[in-house]
């Protein structure tokens, strides 16, 4: 690297040490509290504790939370990806939705006295179908782990989507479709034995980050999940906010993370086993030359129609499922009664609305200035440590950088909480901001960081043969032809805040409340109208900022770049 490319080694350490410090003291914190607990408790805290009824039930719906939704959304993401001819415009946009959101919106249209339960139980009535009705009442009641399973497959499924497609860019697709050719595989017998197990392997840390959100997840579980007994990580949450129940506490976040390690390693197997399966079945499998030809009657131009329409039958199934709830969401706010069996409520009234008018003002209000300083903080640590990165000639791990997102949440925070807890009564809005931005710069990190790290460089020699100092080449240059992923990725951060639920509740300690706290609060209980505008409220800032950062990222979007 030339000198003349470099900033002052001095200056661009120093900027860079608060992004390190940011990930690197956090998890310190964190590993010497699990120590601490480790080296406190002995044989007896853990048999009282092992021997406690709910807990080993919780542990085992927490794993099968973080196994089987995400295999389910990876999979099913492959399977979308397989009849993409190209990428909808629509996928990014589904990350605004909030997890709460989403759940409180299925709810009201999948569980008993939801939309899509009152029309079934109508048609019932009339038609007498004994069969189904009996197996939709088993998945679908009040707070159950099927329920569950199906709200976090279906919510992960597009961020899953969106990362297999940014991976599909830096793969050559075409050329391995080619090779696959001249072996006499056909374009789907080549997507799924060569091409497939490359993308899994590349999604690893992305699989990872889901699993381990499942694994923890607290706010949907709470909406959706079973509460008799409920997963391990609700349960630690609760023994923590209850004097008293300091050693369950404990020793409960010290066996979320020994699960995480165990769910790590299972995907890591899972991954081995994709791999030596594909592998098996190139070197063993079926090869079918050529394109067979269709019988007559599936020949045509309406055929063809036809065949592109239900191959895009996923994918309008998926949008119509995301847009419904959003639908469930609007209507059951202003909903004044709805008998069972009707289609439509029978009257709206605006009088819920006008009732929490005041206090959503405060609660949007919140969670818009917690999310543009969280989100603008997070995203200039990640351009500091990306800058640094490339300064240094040697690439982050990006492992690192993920280290939030690959512990469970609830320990992490319980560690850190302990360690800032005399602080946080003085200045609450400070530490919950510094905990929202942990969890935001890790997303924004995996959004911006392939952007980064392929920008060609030839536009910096450029700019300093016309005598730009770094700094001037950084801002004139690079950042501006940058400026679409840069506020693409600003914008999942902040809707990465807006859904922070455990960072506001135990870092906020009730004196700051935001749309999530407050949705979560309203959507595990029995109030419809006021979870759906809290619901609602959830999923506005998140949509306003990513259609403001759409425009703009179009708006300044340069053409010329390529992947270096």
């Amino acid at each position: 690297m030339s000198k003349t490319l470099e900033w002052p080694k001095i200056s661009i350490t120093l900027l860079a040490l608060p992004a390190v410090l940011l990930i690197g003291l956090p998890l310190v914190a964190a590993l010497w509290l699990i120590i601490t607990i480790l080296s406190q408790h002995g044989s007896q805290d853990w048999l009282l504790f092992l021997s406690t009824g709910s807990v080993l039930t919780g542990l085992v719906y927490s794993i099968a939370l973080a196994i089987v939704p995400t295999l389910l959304a990876l999979y099913s993401a492959v399977w979308l990806l397989a009849r993409m001819a190209k990428p909808p415009a629509w996928i990014a946009a589904l990350l605004a939705i909030p997890h709460v959101a989403f759940a409180i919106g299925l709810s009201l249209l999948l569980l008993p006295g939801g939309w899509i339960s009152r029309v079934w139980l109508g048609l019932d009535l009339q038609l007498q179908i004994p069969l189904l009705t009996p197996f939709l009442s088993a998945i679908f009641t009040d707070k159950s782990l099927p329920f569950l399973f199906v709200t976090l497959w279906l919510k992960e499924l597009p961020f899953l989507l969106l990362m297999a497609l940014i991976v599909m860019q830096q793969l050559p697709v075409r050329e391995w479709q080619q090779i696959g050719a001249s072996f006499g595989y056909r374009a789907p017998q080549t997507f799924w034995r060569i091409i497939v197990p490359q993308l899994v392997r590349r999604l690893r840390l992305p699989i990872m980050v889901v699993a381990i959100y499942g694994l923890a997840v607290v706010d949907v579980a709470l909406v959706a999940g079973p509460n008799l007994p409920s997963p391990l990580a609700v349960q630690v949450l609760q023994w923590y906010q209850q004097p008293g129940n300091e050693l369950f506490a404990a020793l409960g976040s010290v066996v979320l993370v020994a699960a995480s390690a165990l769910v790590l390693l299972l995907l890591r197997g899972h991954e081995w086993l994709h791999g030596q399966c594909a592998l098996l079945a190139v070197t063993r499998g079926r090869k079918i030359s050529g394109q067979a030809a269709l019988p007559s009657f599936m020949q045509g131009p309406g055929i063809a129609r036809l065949r592109k329409f239900v191959a895009q039958l996923p994918f309008t199934a998926f949008l119509v499922v995301q847009i419904a709830t959003a639908i469930a969401l609007l209507v059951w706010s202003f909903t004044a009664a709805w008998p069972n069996t009707a289609l439509l409520p029978t009257s709206y009234s605006v009088a819920n609305w006008q009732w929490e008018w005041q206090p959503l003002q405060e609660v949007l209000w919140n969670s818009l200035w917690i999310g543009v300083v969280v989100a603008s903080l997070a995203t200039a640590l990640v351009l500091l440590m990306l800058e640094w990165e490339y300064q240094r000639g040697k690439r982050i791990a990006d492992a690192y950088m993920l280290l939030p997102l690959l512990v469970p949440q609830l320990p992490l925070l319980m560690a850190w909480h302990m360690h800032v807890a005399p602080f946080t009564l003085a200045a609450p809005a400070f530490w919950l901001v510094w905990a929202h931005t942990v969890f935001a710069a890790a997303y924004i990190w995996l959004t911006l960081a392939a952007s980064y790290r392929n920008f060609p460089h030839m536009w910096l020699t450029q700019a300093a043969t016309f005598g730009y100092s770094a700094p001037q080449r950084w801002f004139k240059v690079r950042l501006r032809m940058l400026a679409a992923p840069i506020v693409l990725a600003w914008s999942v951060g902040f809707s990465v805040s807006i859904l922070q639920y455990l960072p506001t509740l135990i870092f906020g300690a009730g004196r700051i409340l935001t749309v999530t706290t407050e949705a979560t609060a309203y959507g595990s209980g029995f109030e419809r109208s006021l979870a759906a505008i809290y619901g609602l409220a959830q999923i506005a800032w998140p949509l306003i900022m990513f259609a403001v950062a759409a425009i703009l990222a179009n708006k300044y979007r340069v053409h010329t770049i390529r992947g270096a």
